[in-house]
């Protein structure tokens, strides 16, 4: 709902914990097999500046990325720009 949203932060890229990685083997429509894979549902403990944290505190996080996910020199003018 709007209303549960608290604001919206720019952050940076978060890394989930390795540890809740799971690996589902599946086979397609034509009987070929593929792998799946994704994270627990389990909370981490991320710091307040990556997108983990923002949206497990009820924020829209908008990470603006590069080459490296992260362009460390829009941040601050994102920042700005979204929360004037």
């Amino acid at each position: 709902m709007p209303d549960d949203v608290e604001g919206i932060k720019v952050t940076k890229q978060g890394r989930r914990d390795q540890s809740t990685l799971a690996i589902d083997e599946r086979v397609d429509s034509w009987g070929r097999p593929y792998y799946w894979l994704g994270f627990g549902r389990k909370l981490s403990n991320p710091p307040k500046d990556v997108d983990l944290w923002a949206i497990y505190n009820g924020y829209i996080s908008v990470t603006p990325l590069s080459m490296d996910l992260t362009a460390d020199e829009l941040m601050e003018p994102l920042d700005k720009a979204l929360t004037s």
